[in-house]
């Protein structure tokens, strides 16, 4: 029965905190909140993508050097 009642406490729980999150993320408060980590995760994009090709072109001329020298 402890297990039982145990599971039951986790889930109304889980279920708890879902709704209030959807709650939360459904207000005004929520949607700005949204908006702001899109805004934040199409930053750390951008600032990957520009490291990503700089590295890329860091090790293409270090590779065609090499290529060059041999």
């Amino acid at each position: 029965m402890s297990s039982n009642k145990s599971s039951l406490l986790f889930f109304l729980a889980g279920t708890a905190i879902g709704v209030s999150a959807g709650l939360y993320l459904n207000s005004k408060k929520g949607k700005e909140f949204r908006k702001n980590v899109a805004n934040k995760a199409s930053d750390l994009e951008s600032k990957v993508e520009e490291k990503v090709k700089s590295a890329y072109e860091s090790i293409k001329s270090k590779v065609n050097d090499k290529v060059s020298a041999v």
